[in-house]
């Protein structure tokens, strides 16, 4: 499976809980860095790295950058950025998973926990999807993640300072009910399905 990779605490708890289901999980990260190789020797592929015990393989980390995306999105209404955004990452990881034969994506949203994961907001960011998606930590609060990233030994790597593209697109009252027609709207507008060529060429595995 693919699991998408923010940088945050929740991201590295998804991927060992499908791992301890049996699943070999590689990373997707877009990256808010001019080019690939400065995600190398970032908390990102450390945190990778310290994943690859749990699976006794060596999990490959795919990295895009975020620009093609920022290039695009002067028309979008601030507030519905993030799930546009959003809906963007899915597209890539679908498009990735198909051409590298994954059985699904991973994402470490748990429901409600922040305004982006809302359940309208969750439904309009994939609409669509072919690939399924596996949210393991759906149902988890914030304590008990944190918890087990402890117990995991990824919090303290996950809390260390980084600028996630998730944050770039953040904003103080973001959409929470988004309606689906909207976020296509945008997503045609943004000529999206161009982009996700573009960034399809600028894959790299780190």
């Amino acid at each position: 499976v693919l699991c998408l990779m923010s940088g945050g605490i929740d991201s590295p708890v998804a991927a060992l809980m499908m791992m301890k289901r049996g699943c070999e999980v590689d990373f997707l990260h877009i990256h808010p860095f001019e080019k690939n190789g400065k995600v190398k020797g970032s908390k990102i592929e450390k945190l990778v790295r310290m994943l690859d015990s749990y699976q006794q393989r060596e999990g490959k980390l795919l990295v895009v950058p975020y620009a093609g995306f920022y290039a695009r999105t002067g028309e979008v209404e601030r507030r519905y950025e993030l799930v546009v955004f959003r809906r963007y990452l899915y597209k890539l990881a679908e498009r990735v998973a198909q051409e590298k034969k994954y059985g699904g994506i991973v994402s470490g949203d748990s429901l409600g926990q922040v305004a982006s994961q809302t359940l309208e907001n969750i439904a309009a960011a994939q609409h669509g999807l072919e690939v399924p998606v596996f949210r393991p930590l759906v149902s988890m609060d914030k304590m008990e993640i944190v918890d087990a990233a402890e117990r995991m030994g990824t919090y303290g790597e996950s809390i260390k300072e980084y600028q996630d593209c998730c944050s770039l697109v953040a904003v103080k009252s973001p959409v929470t009910k988004a309606k689906k027609h909207i976020v296509e709207e945008y997503y045609a507008e943004m000529e999206v399905g161009e982009l996700i060529l573009e960034s399809m060429g600028e894959l790299e595995s780190i």
